[in-house]
């Protein structure tokens, strides 16, 4: 087979392990056949590695084969391979050396009797729902008079002009602030996503409006992709979306505050009609006048009956008898003032002469003093608080004196004779 091959005595040529899987490698490559197949089965023990490569079984009633499925081509899939999945799957048949067996290298996959997109689609509104974004309790209300609308769309499309000629027929005083973004192919989920979060961002907008026209399943697919759906979520300015016809609905219009089933609807829906505020103000206008008109009327009528009863001196003697009930309740109040003060004044005085007796320096003036035990950090009461030796403080009413005992003697007590 080639030059490091060993001749043994008997004449049989001896291999290395790897020659003769090289020689099989060789053999799997020069085979057309099996570098370029298409494979119909069932994935089995499937494993997604962090690394990004995926790798499963592809099985049937009778067989099954190993496959590994690297990052490079599976994350350019739409749809997610799952354990169980009928596919159909392209690629070539290589053998992986280190562990001596046959595996399919594939290229591409798609789903079995389903389209790919529309299980893409499937599997992201499955996973999405389950996660609450689509929840009526996530979603904002929208401003009633926005005068600030942001719209995400393509600059050259139609869905604009049809945005902005519905806005100027209805709300003329609307102001578009237009964030740009490609609405079809690789690039535009992550321009709209990134549209979306510089509105919000700078806080540009009352509302925005997210959509473009109609088109396959195909052309609308960015408005399918996870990276806008989270976009649209976490918007904190409420967001409506306006993609394709009536009968088109997207990912992007179950996370949205809003659908709208077309960009003009959008527009429609977003803003009032102008005329229409115009004649309902003329209807409150005229509503006004007339309540106004009546309520006037009706304070007039009442003025001219108050004016045939009241009389001039019977308005003199009632502002003349309030002066009075006034000046009764000024007098009143003095009086009460002046006990309570007086009152107050005499418990004053009680306490001031309680407080005076109980000072402990007006109990010093009459030679009487304090004294601290400085030794053992305690005021002496008792003979027992103060031993020979110990160090003394003696305050008096204008200083204290300070002195070191020599001794102490305690008072004998009188015993009392009981009378026999």
């Amino acid at each position: 087979m080639d030059g490091n091959s060993v001749q043994t005595r008997l004449g049989f040529e001896v291999f290395t392990v790897s020659q003769v899987t090289r020689r099989i490698k060789g053999r799997l490559s020069a085979d057309p056949f099996l570098q370029d197949l298409w494979i119909r089965g069932e994935i089995g023990k499937f494993t997604h590695h962090h690394s990004g490569h995926m790798y499963f079984t592809l099985k049937d009633e009778d067989s099954q084969i190993p496959c590994v499925f690297f990052k490079g081509a599976n994350k350019k899939m739409k749809f997610e391979l799952r354990e169980g999945m009928s596919i159909l799957a392209q690629g070539f048949i290589d053998l992986y050396a280190p562990q001596g067996k046959y595996q399919l290298n594939i290229q591409s996959a798609e789903p079995k009797g389903v389209g790919t997109l529309y299980l893409a689609y499937i599997q992201l509104k499955e996973k999405l729902e389950k996660e609450g974004l689509f929840d009526d309790l996530h979603k904002k209300e929208l401003p009633t008079m926005p005068v600030i609308i942001g719209v995400v769309t393509s600059p050259t499309g139609a869905a604009l002009r049809d945005i902005l000629n519905v806005l100027a027929r209805r709300f003329p005083m609307a102001r578009v602030i237009l964030a740009p973004a490609r609405v079809q192919g690789d690039s535009a989920a992550f321009e709209i996503a990134k549209a979306i979060g510089h509105l919000n961002r700078h806080d540009q907008a009352e509302i925005i409006i997210v959509g473009r026209g109609g088109g396959s399943l195909e052309d609308l697919w960015a408005f399918n992709e996870e990276e806008v759906a989270r976009a649209i979520f976490n918007s904190r300015i409420p967001i409506m979306s306006a993609v394709g016809h009536q009968i088109d609905h997207t990912i992007s219009d179950l996370v949205a505050d809003v659908r709208a089933p077309t960009p003009s609807a959008a527009a429609e829906l977003v803003v009032p009609d102008s005329i229409d505020l115009r004649m309902q103000l003329a209807a409150s206008t005229d509503r006004l006048s007339s309540e106004l008109e009546a309520t006037l009327s009706m304070h007039k009528e009442q003025l001219e009956r108050l004016k045939g009863t009241l009389k001039p001196r019977t308005l003199l003697d009632l502002v003349n008898k309030r002066r009075q009930d006034l000046d009764s309740s000024l007098w009143r109040l003095q009086g009460g003032m002046t006990r309570l003060m007086d009152s107050s004044k005499g418990e004053f005085d009680i306490l001031a002469e309680k407080m005076a007796s109980l000072n402990p320096l007006a109990t010093m003036g009459r030679g009487y003093a304090h004294v601290w035990n400085q030794t053992r950090s305690t005021a002496i009461s008792l003979v027992e608080d103060v031993g020979a030796g110990d160090e003394v403080r003696i305050n008096i009413r204008d200083g204290h004196i300070d002195a070191v005992v020599s001794s102490s003697t305690k008072n004998k007590r009188r015993k009392k004779r009981n009378d026999e």
